[in-house]
């Protein structure tokens, strides 16, 4: 017991430590946990570079339980309850970040990361210098109207902008021209769009997360699909889903409720996140 206690303080400090995921491996596999000692294994092969030794003796661990070396939700998981099948299912991109590139102002350039925030129905993305990536409403030219443009800013001040396609409504490649308080210097030459795959069910949940004051159907869509046979049956895409379910439940104010999945999500995929 002290032993593992020891394992998880290491872990809460740095969640990709692999001594002390391996050893919490041994240990939940000598009491006869087989689930989380699965977990714990998977978790540590997962890892980058992880050593030679470290692998083998992870492996051994998964053999003598009856589980495979993948990515996947170890089936004695207390999370899956022998649930989760290895069914297919129809996937679709969600984005997670942009990259952007070429631009002069140097801070602009770099990975923007998807946020918890939105902004018409789109995420807003954020990069390592507080520069935010979001796709906003601009008047018309000779229109009377309005169009949406992706723009790049801080602290509620636009320094670059380009229209948005107005189909799929990603951040563009090109077209990017400059705003006043840009100054003048070069704009961005390229925006490469980060995406993962989630199941479809996943994404109308996300797409109703995105929407105005579509919390409360996120959560619905996304509480279902959890149960459903076969959702999510990787550890990364069942923590992806977790986290949504968690900000959507944060957003209806149902904190307990939010701060379980949050938890349940850092247990299944801690410190791994693109």
């Amino acid at each position: 017991d002290k032993a593992a206690a020891e394992a998880e303080s290491a872990l809460r400090l740095l969640p990709t430590l692999q001594p002390a995921l391996l050893l919490k491996a041994q240990l939940h596999n000598e009491a006869g946990e087989a689930g989380d000692a699965a977990l714990a294994a998977k978790q540590c092969c997962l890892l980058d570079a992880v050593s030679k030794e470290t692998r083998r003796a992870c492996s051994d661990i998964l053999a003598e339980l009856g589980e495979q070396l993948d990515d996947r939700v170890p089936r004695t998981h207390k999370f899956c309850g022998g649930r989760l099948q290895q069914d297919p299912c129809s996937m679709v991109d969600k984005v997670t970040g942009v990259e952007v590139q070429g631009c002069g102002m140097s801070e602009c350039n770099g990975l923007y990361e998807a946020s918890r925030q939105s902004s018409n129905h789109q995420p807003v993305f954020e990069n390592l210098h507080g520069f935010r990536l979001s796709l906003e409403m601009v008047p018309a030219k000779n229109a009377g109207g309005v169009r949406y443009s992706w723009v790049i800013g801080r602290d509620r001040v636009g320094f670059f902008g380009a229209l948005a396609d107005q189909e799929k409504r990603l951040p563009p490649s090109d077209g990017w021209r400059c705003f006043p308080a840009a100054g003048g210097v070069a704009v961005p030459t390229s925006c490469v769009i980060k995406t993962t795959q989630m199941p479809e069910a996943a994404g109308r949940g996300y797409q109703a997360l995105l929407s105005k004051d579509g919390a409360s159907q996120a959560v619905e869509t996304l509480s279902a699909f959890l149960q459903q046979h076969g959702a999510a049956n990787n550890l990364q895409a069942r923590a992806a889903v977790l986290t949504d379910l968690a900000t959507a439940l944060r957003q209806t104010a149902s904190l307990d409720r939010a701060l379980s999945k949050v938890n349940e999500a850092l247990e299944l995929w801690p410190g791994h996140w693109d």
